[in-house]
Order: C-alpha cells, then sequence, then structure tokens
C-alpha cells in the first residue's frame, strides 16, 4: 500500500503574502480564509494541494520541501529571485534521472524543482 502526497504545509509569518508569492511565482490557486488567518493552495486539478500556516516569530521556523516540475529551471529561478526569493542550488543534472534545483520562498521555506527528461529521450 501506498500512501500518496495529498497536503504539503508551509509556515509564514505572513499569510496573504506567502499566498501572493505562490499564485505569482508557481502560478497555483489560493484562498484565504480570515476567520482562521489559513491559506489554502491548489496545484492544479487531481494535484497536491496544501496550506500556508501562519506561525509567530517564536514559532517560526522552515519546514517541508515540496518538489514541484518545471520544463525550465532557470526561467523559474529567475522569477524565484526577482519576487524575493533565494537560489540556494542552481540548476544541476543528477545522472539518470534529470535536473534539479532548489530555492526558497521569502520566509526561507526550502522548496525543491526537477526536470526529468521525456521518456525514451
Amino acid at each position: 500500500m501506498t500512501y500518496p502526497l495529498v497536503h504539503i504545509e508551509f509556515p509564514t509569518q505572513d499569510t496573504k503574502k506567502s499566498l501572493k508569492w505562490y499564485a505569482d511565482v508557481l502560478g497555483w490557486e489560493t484562498s484565504f480564509d480570515e476567520k482562521m488567518n489559513y491559506g489554502m493552495l491548489r496545484t492544479g486539478a487531481d494535484q497536491v494541494g496544501g496550506g500556508i500556516n501562519p506561525l509567530d516569530a517564536a514559532h517560526f521556523s522552515a519546514g517541508a520541501i515540496p518538489y514541484v516540475s518545471s520544463d525550465d529551471i532557470p526561467a523559474l529561478l529567475k522569477k524565484v529571485t526577482a519576487s524575493g526569493g533565494t537560489v540556494l542550488m542552481e540548476e544541476t543534472p543528477i545522472p539518470t534521472m534529470g535536473t534539479l534545483a532548489m530555492f526558497t520562498d521569502p520566509d526561507g521555506n526550502r522548496i525543491g524543482v526537477i526536470n526529468f527528461p521525456a521518456q525514451g529521450a
């Protein structure tokens, strides 16, 4: 039995700012629950969703490392830095796998990005 990834939650100090960042940089759909000060993320139909969990400065720490797919990692990394994120690892070839990179959002959450070559290429 496998347990598919169905939700990723990111800690943040500014929920609305984080929601805007994820929508602008990764194109994810976002919504905000005023009552709970909680943000919701949807990466696409039938895809993994997630949340933005507001934490105060005393309890804040960067957490999960999800991986996203991209056919153009350099373009994504440019968007990341232009939007206040930081590139931790430039696009790097991984033999027999593809290429990957790692960056942070403005709150320091680490995110990986991977490009798998087309099957049979």
